[in-house]
């Protein structure tokens, strides 16, 4: 929480630092510039993030469905009475 509040003194530092730095005579360019470069950092955060996320193939259970394969393989070629597999068998 207190990080976010940080942010915010931070921006409004930011706009004002705009504003002494180009001498303008409003405030208003200031906070504008500094809303249009955090929504340009938001842009590109996004499309990072969108890029990052289409790179990953989705997730494939090849471990289980190995697993299961082999379990079936027991299974049908060894003769086991079927009280002797385990509960929930």
């Amino acid at each position: 929480m207190l990080a976010v509040f940080a942010l915010i003194f931070f921006l409004h530092a930011l706009a004002w630092f705009f504003n002494d730095a180009f001498d303008w005579t409003t405030v208003w360019p200031g906070y504008l510039l500094t809303f249009f470069l955090v929504l340009l950092v938001g842009a590109l955060a996004g499309f990072l993030g969108y890029r990052w996320l289409q790179g990953g193939a989705p997730p494939t259970p090849d471990l289980a469905i190995e697993e299961a394969k082999r379990t079936r393989e027991v299974l049908e070629h060894h003769d086991v009475p079927h009280d002797q597999l385990g509960p929930g068998v």
